[in-house]
């Protein structure tokens, strides 16, 4: 269990971002203000950090990353836990970080891993993309591919470079609710990702949030209901944790779909770069599919979310 748990830290650790921008005096005002005992962000250095603050000084200044001529990569499925390859399954690669109900170019490409878990793609330079990898079936739950997403995928900046593309297997997705003693709902979603400073090093003390439109998904009391768990800095989930620790990640089981009239959930952190209530320090909005994982990194907040996005100041 143990070699396990440290596959899903190296794994999850592994996903970080290049640096974006975050809000600053124009984050919103956070809505739990005063019942909130977040501590100061630190650098996820050690486990309880004194000292280290984490750098947010890009408060509101950056954008999206920039893209450039399209470079010849490899793109490697690889399994979540394993890092075994995972070949002849389906994936659908998004070339701006927006993961659709179809695929079609130039937008979007689609392809199917070779026998090596290999293929070849054109991704803009320097840029971004996500993309869904579809279920398989296999023999075992190790061997059973299940849907899933993920997000914020920085591109190389030059061709002949290799990427790395996350398959999570059966007895992945049931192995967390399994270790907290949680009976994983079927029909329900599953998120994972690490919260990541200006530097794209892991912080400590960071809150994760779920909207579904404006309705907050609630940390629930019965076994079946959503529930936020952060890891303990240790490789390990941890059941009383409050934020993240020094490795950043944050794992959420039993999110509910968004209701019909909704495409994505909003995803927050909320954290306290220095003295002073809670202010959100990253947002994304992600699709959220039944039975299935979505990985998203919450680097601080953009200045580009555009009109209309559901991160935008209303």
């Amino acid at each position: 269990m143990d070699s396990r748990f440290a596959s899903w830290n190296v794994a999850l650790v592994a996903l970080g971002l290049s640096v974006v921008g975050c809000g600053g005096d124009d984050a919103p005002a956070d809505p739990d203000a005063g019942a909130s005992s977040l501590p100061v962000l630190s650098t996820g250095t050690q486990l309880n950090p004194a000292t280290g603050a984490a750098d947010y000084a890009c408060n509101g200044t950056a954008t999206q990353p920039a893209s450039g001529a399209d470079v010849g990569t490899l793109f490697q499925l690889r399994d979540f836990e394993s890092d075994a390859a995972v070949g002849n399954t389906r994936v659908w690669l998004f070339r701006d970080n927006v993961v659709r109900d179809a695929c079609s170019a130039p937008g979007c490409v689609e392809f199917m891993t070779n026998a090596d878990g290999d293929a070849t793609v054109s991704l803009p330079a320097d840029g971004w993309y996500a993309y869904r990898v579809f279920p398989r079936e296999g023999a075992t739950a190790a061997t059973t591919v299940i849907d899933s997403m993920q997000y914020n995928e920085p591109a190389p900046a030059a061709a002949d470079s290799a990427v790395t593309g996350n398959a999570v297997s059966a007895g992945t997705l049931g192995l967390i609710p399994a270790v907290l003693d949680i009976v994983r709902t079927p029909g329900t979603a599953l998120l994972a990702g690490t919260v990541v400073d200006c530097a794209g090093t892991p912080v400590y003390g960071a809150e994760i949030r779920a909207y579904s439109g404006s309705t907050r998904i609630e940390d629930g009391q019965q076994p079946s209901d959503p529930h936020f768990h952060y890891f303990d800095g240790d490789s390990f989930p941890s059941e009383q944790g409050t934020h993240t620790h020094a490795d950043g990640l944050y794992v959420a089981i039993h999110i509910p779909l968004p209701a019909a009239t909704d495409d994505v959930l909003r995803i927050e952190a909320w954290g306290r770069p220095s003295e002073g209530p809670p202010v959100r320090i990253g947002c994304e909005a992600v699709r959220v599919l039944a039975d299935a994982v979505t990985i998203v990194n919450l680097g601080p907040e953009r200045s580009d979310y555009g009109a209309g996005h559901p991160c935008a100041a209303e």
